[in-house]
């Protein structure tokens, strides 16, 4: 027992050390991309759990129940953090999606700091709090429960709709969360050493596992989501004839309609004006004009914008900039600088000079 605890002191403290260097990876990734994933966060809610699991385990067993009550954000937290681990490993990741789901951990969170502050450490020691444990995991029970159910269908949808087979790792990585929340749920309701020693043993061991898993095949969860998306490009796949036709209709929606004067403009807006989905126009750009909707639409303005600068002396370059469509002068001055080598000024001086 002895050995087994030290030996969990010191996963524990690699676990902690794991964590960190994960932070460390994602911030550097933020400083390049300038984009935060869910791993970040998901590194985060790691850390606090494995600096809770270690206090615990140099407290005597009188102060631990002090400590199990801010245990309870941090088991309520698996199942959100499973579902967006999945959504990320899709591609369907969105930014409001953690906002959205980590409501939840940080009730969690309030109530209990509430209980510390304003009841005090006698409730953590006394009965009641066996009872209040008991219904805490109750309710814990339930929510993950509901998360797990999302989680499946999500699986199961993505695997119907898009033919996607998953492998074996992908049901392994699925099957550390709810065996984690059946461990944390443990540690809530026995209160021991022994369960926290076998929690993070579990946690370490698991996210050594998934670091070294990576390590040999770093494009793994990135293979999956761009399986989705070809997926989704094969399902919005247009005939020829009906593509012909489009392309038509697109062009002149520009050209004629000068559709692209309108700042506000979406890739929707187009889509319904096309009677297509938004995903069908967003292959058409890519595949027959090598651009994206944005790329597509500041094409437009900056032809536009050339003609105005020429023929149009009498206005200023600031008339210019949000008559054909930019809602920023400097947005304007950037892509009109990329697409001809010039400034708007010197364009106007001079358009018969050399282009980029």
């Amino acid at each position: 027992m002895e050995f087994f605890e030290k030996l969990s002191y010191s996963y524990t403290e690699l676990g902690i050390s794991l964590s960190i260097l994960l932070i460390i990876h994602e911030l550097i990734n933020y400083s390049q991309k300038r984009e935060v994933g869910v791993h970040f966060y998901i590194a985060i809610f790691a850390l606090i759990v494995q600096i809770r699991i270690y206090s615990s385990l140099l407290f005597e067993s009188s102060i631990l129940s002090l400590f199990s009550g801010f245990s309870l954000f941090m088991i309520v937290g698996v199942g959100p953090m499973q579902y967006l681990l999945s959504l990320k490993m899709f591609g369907l990741y969105k930014n409001k999606d953690l906002l959205i789901h980590s409501q939840i951990i940080i009730l969690y969170f309030i109530f209990e700091l509430f209980l510390f502050v304003f009841i005090g450490t006698e409730f953590y020691t006394s009965e009641n709090y066996l009872t209040y444990r008991i219904m805490i995991i109750i309710v814990n029970c339930i929510i993950y429960s509901n998360y797990y159910i999302r989680n499946r269908q999500l699986h199961r949808e993505l695997k119907e709709k898009y033919e996607i087979n998953y492998s074996n790792i992908v049901y392994l990585f699925n099957l550390n969360f709810p065996i984690s929340f059946l461990l944390g749920n443990l540690c809530l309701f026995r209160n021991s050493k022994l369960s926290l020693l076998v929690l993070s043993f579990y946690l370490t061991s698991g996210g050594l596992s998934v670091i070294l898993y990576l390590l040999r095949y770093p494009d793994f969860f990135n293979a999956l989501s761009y399986e989705v998306l070809q997926k989704k490009y094969e399902k919005t796949k247009l005939p020829d004839e009906n593509l012909q036709e489009i392309k038509k209709l697109l062009e002149e929606l520009m050209q004629n309609k000068k559709l692209y004067k309108d700042e506000d403009l979406r890739i929707d807006d187009i889509a319904n004006k096309l009677m297509i989905n938004r995903n069908q126009l967003s292959r058409v750009l890519n595949e027959h004009y090598n651009k994206n909707f944005f790329q597509f639409l500041n094409h437009y303005r900056i032809q536009e914008a050339k003609h105005l600068l020429v023929y149009s002396p009498q206005m200023s370059i600031l008339d210019i900039v949000f008559e054909v469509g930019f809602k920023s002068k400097s947005s304007f001055y950037k892509n009109f600088q990329e697409a001809t080598g010039k400034s708007p000024k010197a364009y106007r001086e001079n358009p018969m000079g050399k282009e980029m």
